[in-house]
């Protein structure tokens, strides 16, 4: 009897400390675009620059294909959150984030659409929009010409 109940107890007790493991998933958020008076390659480039700047280390670049996608860091404060009975929670912990950038050539013109799709536990998290909008003012101010206008409607080339 004593050769069947300690295999049995620290079977138990073995079973009994397991904690399931439960995988984050990736989901993604709408992108965010703006259109730039300035070739692909250009664009490419200060695209680039603008990632450091900010801060963000670039994990995958493809030049020909347009597409950039910088390593996974923890949300910040106020780059996304959750929607609690109508209200935003920005108490995201355990979240991951990273920006996705594709660059599409329009004639004389390049289109920047940016998203931030997150890695997380919780279902449901939303961008907030703020890393989006702020890499591509930043990418506007790396793009501006030497010589453009200002006028009370804001800045032309």
């Amino acid at each position: 009897m004593k050769h069947f109940i300690w295999p049995l107890i620290t079977l138990l007790i073995g079973v009994g400390c397991n904690k399931v493991v439960v995988h984050g998933k990736d989901r993604p958020n709408p992108s965010v675009s703006r259109t730039y008076s300035a070739s692909l390659d250009e664009t490419f480039s200060a695209s680039q620059k603008t990632l450091a700047t900010l801060g963000y280390e670039i994990s995958e670049a493809n030049p020909s294909g347009g597409t950039i996608r910088t390593r996974w860091i923890s949300t910040k404060a106020t780059s996304h959150y959750t929607d609690v009975f109508g209200e935003k929670d920005y108490g995201v912990v355990g979240t991951y984030y990273r920006l996705e950038i594709a660059l599409e050539e329009k004639g004389e013109k390049t289109s920047v659409a940016v998203s931030a799709p997150v890695r997380s536990l919780v279902h449901k998290q939303k961008s907030t929009y703020r890393e989006e909008k702020k890499f591509l003012k930043k990418l506007a101010d790396f793009l501006r010409k030497d010589q453009f206008d200002l006028t009370n409607i804001g800045a032309s080339e």
